[in-house]
């Protein structure tokens, strides 16, 4: 099984004592209620929950809906995660911010100051430490299966306040699986063209000694002043200053996990019926996160071709292909390549067909550590390469049985990812927003046209919260592989439809424009069973209407356009 869970990625640096800052500090992210009695008062006035806190945090904010709650100080609420974008902690910006927050009624339940250090080290190294400094092993989070072995978190006060202290080697994370709550993801396109400009240049200047994330969660009902918050996570930094630690470089750490995996078999399974692959590179036992992705093939995608550009140079290939989602089984094979290549891993959008770009790529795989080895030998494609849709290798069959190659507990895994699962956040947050592209919708739809949406940005435009939209056009049910760039204010009653169906994990309805008048666009949203099935076959017919709970045939909406 190809399982990193004991890679030691450690073994190889040179050991050092304590962690070196190498960033700001920096507010992460905070989680925050609005109580349901102010909620009403939104839906009265015809305005979400995220315009209120649109209201509050402004531009490059991203917020997602947590949970429904009884709150002590506010009976019933509703809770939202907020990650802010690496706003450094001295910005006098945070306290504009959290002022607006209580005249919005939005209160702070919690929030994260985060500094990213040189070196690194292991959970069992640091846990060993912090025995050994007094600190008690009830304090001690016990959520090794959930994290793994590279990341560690313990519970302290500061002046009567809760303090969660997180350490996690943050290079490892993107290796394993950036994301919490999908266990299959693939997040290596980070390295090479970071979501964060920060970020990048933080990447980049640790590649040497490798990349220690320190984040402190504040359990306080108020943003404390910038000397605490300097205070605490430099007092916690100081703490760590006799722990053992080793200056490891990002290539050092690639080469551990490639030993650990370089002769076992990468796993590929293919749903006939719905044209969907699932693969995985790699995963981790404990934490069950795996390196890959899920997703719907396009028709004029090979599924052959496109997993011999996913294999490695020299690695068997397992690929199992089922029926539909549900089964049964069809054929079982192993494969090799013919010949050596690169191989490729998702874009940030989780495209098969990833485009090395001068313009955007700040550095290659290889600059940042992951480089030929092995036979593993991670690149993206030329454009060209990606336009004419090219086969890295031939692959030929080496066996058709798979009974004993110690795979089971993975195929059990990814074979029982329903397809509902394949791509658990329909309508994306847009990672790398140009918004000079985007159009006032008025200027770009016309009667009668019909499309969906695939990418979001909350973005201020005029002095007022717009969604900036990335939509297919649907012409003759054919579904447009070419993206068409809108823009429509967030309060308008469509606006208020894309809040509500952020990160939810079943997405798709068909949007028709039925009349133009005055720079308002009359619409309506199609239910599945309106449409015919070329359309669901060609853009993924697992997205249904029921991610708005409305299921009773066409819903009609007037669809403001600024």
């Amino acid at each position: 099984m190809p399982d990193i869970s004991d890679a030691r990625y450690t073994s190889n640096g040179i050991e050092q004592q304590g962690f070196v800052q190498q960033s700001d500090i920096f507010m992460d992210s905070c989680v925050v209620e609005i109580p349901e009695s102010y909620a009403l008062i939104d839906q009265i006035n015809n305005i979400t929950p995220f315009d209120r806190l649109h209201r509050v945090f402004g531009d490059g904010y991203r917020f997602k809906y947590m949970k429904c709650m009884i709150s002590m100080r506010n009976g019933k609420v509703s809770v939202y995660k907020v990650s802010a974008p690496n706003v450094a902690i001295a910005d006098p910006a945070l306290t504009d911010i959290f002022l607006r927050m209580h005249q919005e009624h939005v209160f702070l339940l919690n929030y994260d100051i985060t500094m990213d250090c040189l070196n690194i080290s292991s959970r069992a190294v640091i846990k060993e430490f912090l025995l050994d400094t007094g600190i008690s092993s009830n304090d001690i989070l016990d959520d090794k299966d959930k994290v793994g072995a590279n990341c560690i978190s313990w519970f302290t006060e500061e002046d009567e306040i809760k303090i969660r202290n997180k350490l996690y080697n943050k290079f490892v994370q993107l290796l394993e699986s950036g994301e919490v709550h999908n266990q299959l993801t693939s997040k290596l396109s980070e390295l090479v063209m970071p979501t964060s400009q920060q970020f990048g240049e933080t990447l980049v200047a640790c590649r040497n000694e490798g990349l220690m994330r320190l984040e402190l969660t504040v359990h306080s009902p108020k943003l404390k002043e910038v000397e605490w918050n300097t205070n605490l996570i430099a007092s916690t930094l100081e703490f760590l200053s006799d722990c053992r630690t080793f200056a490891t470089s990002y290539e050092k750490q690639w080469m551990a996990l490639v030993d650990q995996i370089h002769t076992k078999h990468m796993l590929c399974i293919y749903f006939h019926k719905e044209h969907a692959l699932g693969y995985c590179h790699w995963f981790n036992r404990t934490t069950k996160k795996k390196q890959g992705i899920a997703k719907k093939l396009k028709e004029n995608e090979d599924v052959m071709t496109v997993v011999s550009n996913l294999t490695f140079n020299g690695h068997p290939t397992v690929l199992l292909t089922y029926a539909t989602s549900s089964g049964p089984l069809e054929s079982e094979v192993v494969l090799r390549r013919d010949g050596t290549n690169i191989t490729i891993v998702p874009s940030q959008r989780n495209s098969f067909w990833p485009v090395a770009s001068r313009e955007r790529q700040q550095h290659t795989f290889a600059e940042m550590g992951l480089v030929n080895y092995c036979g593993m030998h991670i690149d993206w494609l030329t454009a060209q390469q990606a336009r004419e849709k090219v086969c890295l290798s031939t692959l030929s069959s080496v066996s058709e049985d798979t009974d004993n190659l110690g795979i089971d507990d993975l195929i059990a895994d990814i074979s029982n990812i329903e397809l509902d699962d394949l791509e658990p956040t329909y309508i994306r947050e847009n990672t790398d927003l140009r918004p000079a592209r985007y159009k006032v919708a008025y200027n770009i739809l016309h009667a009668g046209d019909e499309f969906l949406v695939s990418h979001y940005f909350l973005y201020t435009f005029r002095g007022l919260p717009f969604y900036y939209l990335d939509i297919y056009m649907i012409h003759n049910e054919v579904v447009s592989s070419t993206h068409t760039h809108i823009k429509i204010q967030a309060s308008s009653p469509f606006g208020e439809y894309i809040a509500s169906i952020i990160g939810e994990p079943s997405q798709e309805v068909v949007l028709k424009v039925t009349r133009i008048h005055n720079r308002t666009l009359s619409g309506k949203i199609e239910s599945q069973k309106s449409k015919s099935s070329k359309i669901l076959n060609n853009f993924s017919k697992r997205r249904s209407l029921n991610m708005i709970k409305l299921n009773h045939g066409v819903c009609h909406a007037l669809i403001y356009f600024m």
